[in-house]
């Protein structure tokens, strides 16, 4: 069984972070994480989550825009009853310039069984591999009797238009008497703050 879940960072160069997130969709973004601290990270992200259900060969995808991600520190901070500041939103948005940054979480019936997941970002005809990818050779058991493996993947972005069509692609290698699993899950960039 496999579920995957991805949170996607996309960003510019500080140059054009200031086009990117005006002041006043920095403040917006901060207000709406601030305002959701109650919610599990899951709700607060469902406007930018892609599910293709719980089962294997699905899972769930989410695209972390600099609009999330700022949300994401101000729902981080409030839940520890405090404000998130500007610095901090300053360095998250510099560190993820000019990248396209997804989270993954892995879920299958075999410890080992995302040991050597291939990731690969497709655009406009375009295949990118990633510039650096993290996911633990094992994972862990979860309630449901599921391992689950999380990590990172992160590509260039310099080069993908707003408002592109992507399609991240996970590829889980045939393992002992399983067959190879593909998963592709759409973001159509132009619908999302």
């Amino acid at each position: 069984m496999l579920v995957v879940s991805f949170l996607c960072g996309c960003s510019r160069q500080k140059s054009q972070q200031v086009a990117l997130l005006p002041e006043e969709v920095i403040k917006q973004a901060v207000e709406y994480g601030r305002l959701r601290a109650s919610l599990t990270a899951n709700e607060l992200l469902e406007p930018w989550t892609v599910d293709l259900g719980y089962e294997q060969g699905k899972g769930r995808a989410t695209i972390i825009t600099p609009f999330v991600r700022v949300a994401l520190l101000a729902w981080q901070a409030a839940r520890k009853g405090q404000n998130v500041s500007e610095e901090v939103l300053r360095i998250a948005l510099r560190e993820q310039s000019g990248v396209v940054h997804f989270r993954v979480s892995l879920y299958g019936d075999e410890p080992n069984f995302c040991r050597k997941a291939r990731f690969r970002l497709l655009y406009d005809g375009k295949s990118l591999e990633p510039i650096s990818s993290y996911v633990p050779a094992y994972g862990d058991f979860t309630r449901d009797y599921y391992i689950v493996a999380t990590g990172d993947v992160k590509f260039k972005g310099q080069d993908i238009p707003e408002k592109a069509q992507l399609q991240l692609e996970v590829v889980i290698p045939a393992v002992k008497e399983k067959s190879e699993i593909r998963i592709v899950f759409p973001f159509n960039l132009s619908a999302y703050r």
